[in-house]
């Protein structure tokens, strides 16, 4: 908006700010010239103001400065080897070669730091645009969306509508019998068949325009709760444009193509003379289609009942299988291992945390479970070659990690300060470790691990852990080793007493203050920690629940009226039983005995499907429920008893009829 685009930033201490910035600290006047103190000591002489950038990118920013004085002022050292914290952009020639790119990026990789090193990394390039859908990538700058979950649930949004047109097409069909005479006076008058089609086909449409609006309404009333809900920001973006008009137009087309087509055929087919006798249906076919309707309803209906009831289980089985350490009463609080000092303060901030009553343990660690931060390093055993050294996750961590945590020692000792080289020559592995590394007598093995100037140490292993999740279980168990680490310590895991949880939260943040006053204290609990690697699972699970519901209700409405239907064409057969001694009873099972045999019908159709998409969906999973017969039982069952439901009140209905009326009826 102001200043040289070319020159904003060639000065180290030059800055370009948002128009928002501007206008918070200068008022309406230009701030092109202008100072801008950082932290106290950095002098920023403003040389550019942009637009303030809107939300739905990951290029969000306030404040741009060079790069160089960001080394500074956050004092990187290493610059190829600080990772998850820099994002690069790259302005691509048209039609250049990805694979020479790649190629060429790896090759600057190990130009800058050495085989080991680059080894554990492999560079590529990802699009803009695709970062938000495609992304799988620990760190990025704002949440990522899922395409596949895109896919799913665009699905049964198609799904649910499909049902809602069926049911359209039986309720219309049901109502059909109603409009028979009018359509044989039309005819007598003259109306042909196209001009009768035209009209019902029309109704349909007027319906569906109408439906569109009201979906509108309810959509601008429910937005700001489902966008809360699934943490959507669109503040300030318009999601009313063109495109998603045409959406709307092409969802009208399709409702009105096959919700309406099939019902005005069916009502302009009536003959004159029958319609006008009173003869109730214009043929046997239809029925059999109304048959298929409800088969194919109640068949989607169940196959999202299975899917909700599956999707349950293997929630609660990621939630409550055993994890592998105990995450109950720890407190994570997050700890600046990167700055100036942090190394001396920690053993001190430790020690203050320690005395406070109620807390039993502390521990600093690169990463806990459900924390969004991973660690690998070259590894390899003793006098093995470069070549047949691997890549391990690995995590830095203090003396007392393991018995916070609760992690379970398979055999060996734990890390102590007692043996006074724990600290340079020792690490632990866990059971996935010793299996890939085809080790018989892992403890007191020697292996060689980064360290010192890019030059590998040698360390002993001291003692195999049992297998625990540190990542979901979305993904395997990795092979890991945990050595100590005072410069890596970017959370404090604190073991506390519930019952004081409250005193001993207000203690620990004194404490912090005291230690580290320049830093807010920020905390959450590991459950919570733990837990929020599976929100996405969760509030899937919950909008897949819904879609079942809504595809329930929707479904039981067709099925209402298609009994509403054969209850019309039924009903003097209805009032001859009734005069001949049949009950409530007798008469509803009459009515509800076919309509269950189509049920069980979609059962069958539902379970396979069912089975199938489910499994597809697990295979997303490492660590999976597996999915027992009950769920495909419930689902029937579940489905019959909504069905009977639903006609029973119908049946109930016309049981109670006068059988005089119904003699009468027509």
């Amino acid at each position: 908006m102001e200043g040289n685009i070319n020159k904003a930033l060639n000065d180290p201490n030059s800055i370009v700010i948002s128009q928002e910035i501007a206008k918070k600290y200068f008022g309406d006047k230009s701030p092109i010239g202008e100072t801008i103190i950082y932290n106290s000591n950095y002098n920023f002489k403003v040389t550019g103001v942009i637009k303030n950038v809107p939300v739905n990118t990951y290029l969000r920013c306030d404040l741009i400065v060079p790069y160089s004085k960001a080394i500074e002022i956050f004092n990187i050292n290493n610059i190829w080897g600080n990772w998850g914290q820099d994002y690069t952009y790259l302005l691509l020639r048209d039609n250049f070669s990805q694979e020479s790119l790649i190629k060429n990026l790896n090759q600057v990789l190990l130009n800058h730091t050495n085989e080991n090193f680059a080894k554990m990394l492999s560079l590529y390039i990802l699009p803009l645009r695709d970062i938000y859908l495609t992304s799988d990538m620990m760190g990025e700058l704002g949440p990522t969306g899922n395409l596949k979950s895109i896919y799913i649930f665009s699905s049964i949004a198609f799904l649910l509508l499909l049902i809602a047109c069926l049911n359209f097409i039986n309720l219309s069909t049901a109502r059909s019998l109603r409009r028979s005479k009018e359509v044989g006076l039309r005819k007598v008058l003259g109306a042909n068949r196209l001009g009768l089609f035209r009209q019902f086909w029309g109704e349909s449409i007027f319906i569906t325009v109408i439906a569109v609006f009201i979906s509108l309404i309810i959509f601008e009333f429910l937005n700001p709760v489902l966008f809360k809900y699934f943490d959507i920001n669109l503040t300030g973006i318009s999601y009313f444009n063109i495109n998603f008009f045409l959406i709307l137009l092409g969802i009208m087309v399709f409702v009105s193509l096959i919700a309406g087509i099939y019902p005005a055929i069916f009502l302009s087919k009536y003959k004159p003379v029958d319609s006008l006798k009173g003869i109730k249906t214009p043929g046997s076919s239809g029925a059999n289609l109304r048959k298929m309707l409800v088969v194919l309803q109640f068949s989607i209906s169940i196959f999202l009942l299975i899917g909700t009831a599956g999707i349950y289980k293997q929630i609660q089985y990621m939630l409550n299988t055993d994890p592998g350490f105990d995450k109950s009463d720890i407190l994570v609080v997050s700890y600046p291992a990167s700055a100036k000092g942090s190394v001396d303060k920690y053993p001190v901030l430790k020690n203050q945390f320690m005395s406070i009553p109620g807390v039993e343990n502390v521990s600093g660690a690169y990463s806990l479970p459900g924390a969004n931060n991973k660690e690998s390093q070259s590894f390899k055993l003793k006098g093995q070659t470069k070549e047949e050294g691997q890549t391990m996750q690995a995590s830095g961590v203090d003396y007392d990690f393991i018995t916070t945590l609760g992690i379970k020692l398979i055999e060996g000792r734990n890390f102590s300060k007692k043996f006074g080289i724990d600290d340079e020559k020792s690490i632990i592995i866990n059971e996935t470790a010793v299996k890939k590394l085809g080790l018989k007598n892992p403890v007191g093995t020697e292996v060689i691990i980064p360290g010192g100037k890019n030059k590998g140490r040698t360390v002993t292993i001291i003692v195999v852990v049992k297998d625990f999740h540190i990542s979901s279980f979305h993904n395997v168990i990795e092979p890991l080793f945990l050595y100590i680490n005072p410069e890596r310590y970017y959370n404090i895991a604190v073991k506390i007493d519930p019952k004081y949880s409250q005193k001993i939260i207000t203690s620990l943040r004194e404490s912090y203050k005291k230690v580290i006053p320049e830093k807010e204290f920020n905390y959450e609990t590991l459950t919570e920690q733990y837990s929020s690697m599976y929100q996405s699972d969760e509030k899937d699970g919950t909008l897949f629940l819904i879609f079942t519901i809504l595809s329930i209700i929707v479904a039981s409405m067709g099925l209402f009226g298609l009994a509403s239907f054969a209850i019309e064409v039924r009903m003097k057969e209805i009032g001859i039983r009734k005069v001949l001694g049949a009950d409530l009873l007798n008469i509803s099972f009459l009515l509800s005995k076919d309509f269950s045999k189509w049920v069980l019908i979609s059962n069958l159709i539902a379970f396979p499907v069912a089975y199938y998409a489910l499994s597809k969906w697990l295979d997303d999973f490492a660590y999976k429920t597996e999915m027992g017969i009950w769920i495909y039982i419930l689902a029937a069952c579940a489905a019959l008893l909504i069905s009977f439901i639903t006609i029973s009140f119908q049946s109930i209905k016309a049981a109670n009829t006068n059988p005089v009326k119904t003699l009468r009826y027509e």
